[in-house]
């Protein structure tokens, strides 16, 4: 692991991000969410240093985690990062629980604990703000995944809970689980882009209606709204990458071609670049508390921290939702 750059390291901005808070909760995010998963993978040490400072400083607030036992290295990257002196009073920490091996029937108890412990020893906390349970369950029983969460709430583990990925059913009957031990969900992760329209068109309602808010995922459909795969793969693409392709395939659809084409003539006219247009409609998509971006660069993080706190122009917006037939 290589050594921290120090406290004084350069600050890239000065202006506060918008705050929302998540659902009906009383936990407040940055519209702007930041992703860890490329940290200590495709991106070094010194490098997620000097992107969280720069993240902190523009006001972010929320920092994401994936606990991934196949890589284990973003997490231990944070971990080294706070044990280093990186602020953490400043934002809140969520994490994603559920991805096993291949042939994981699903998140069990034992699994879900834990993944929860591994974090928490790992990154040096006794809680975490946001702890998000990633379905299917498959041919887990339910009860043990609900067992788990109430367990780790009880404990003063984590403080606002999150699915993703389950069934409504499911979700349904985990939410009525919860008023049994004073809790209840807060938080819904869904994928949220001009390729993924589907959760702020059709469920945005329901689940506001129950005072969950979104955590919007892929806001960039993994680079694929940046234009890059336009005419080919880039050799240093996520698509070319074993870990990220099967996230990658689906849109890789000459279905999208017209979405992507209308982004980039939006993305001219207001002097913007397509990956800027693109998350500023996921900013303010129907139902959304934050949208998650995943840079594998500090030059890549502040490029989207231009729009952070700008809005997209009503009329621009109406006209990429319609193609995008959201």
């Amino acid at each position: 692991m290589k050594a921290a750059l120090p406290n004084s390291a350069k600050i890239y901005y000065s202006r506060e991000m918008r705050i929302r808070t998540l659902g009906r909760s009383g936990l407040l995010l940055s519209a702007l969410g930041l992703g860890t998963r490329t940290w200590g993978l495709d991106t070094e040490y010194g490098e997620c240093d000097e992107m969280l400072r720069a993240f902190v400083t523009a006001g972010g607030s929320y920092l994401q985690i994936e606990d991934d036992p196949a890589y284990p290295e973003p997490l231990e990257t944070l971990g080294a990062l706070l044990a280093q002196g990186v602020p953490s009073e400043k934002f809140s920490i969520g994490v994603v629980s559920g991805r096993f091996a291949a042939d994981s029937v699903g998140p069990s108890r034992t699994q879900l604990l834990d993944s929860l412990n591994r974090v928490l020893q790992t990154l040096g906390t006794d809680h975490i703000d946001l702890w998000t349970i990633r379905g299917p369950r498959r041919t887990t029983p339910l009860i043990e995944t609900i067992s788990a969460i109430q367990e780790a709430y009880q404990q003063g583990k984590v403080r606002y809970l999150g699915l993703s990925g389950f069934s409504w059913w499911d979700a349904g009957k985990i939410q009525a689980s919860l008023a049994s031990c004073g809790s209840t969900l807060s938080a819904w992760g869904a994928p949220v882009s001009l390729l993924s329209t589907k959760t702020p068109a059709e469920e945005s309602f329901s689940l506001s209606q129950e005072g969950i808010g979104i955590v919007a995922g892929a806001p960039l459909a993994h680079g694929v709204l940046t234009a890059k795969y336009r005419h080919s793969t880039p050799a240093d693409a996520r698509a070319a990458s074993p870990r990220f392709r099967p996230e990658i395939v689906p849109y890789l659809n000459a279905g999208y071609t017209g979405i992507i084409d209308g982004l980039g003539r939006a993305a001219d006219g207001l002097d913007k670049s397509p990956a800027q247009v693109a998350l500023a409609w996921s900013l303010d998509a129907p139902g959304v508390a934050t949208s998650v971006v995943g840079p594998r660069s500090l030059r890549q993080l502040e490029h989207l921290l231009e729009v952070a706190d700008w809005k997209l122009p009503e009329a621009i917006r109406s006209v990429l939702t319609e193609i995008a037939g959201a």
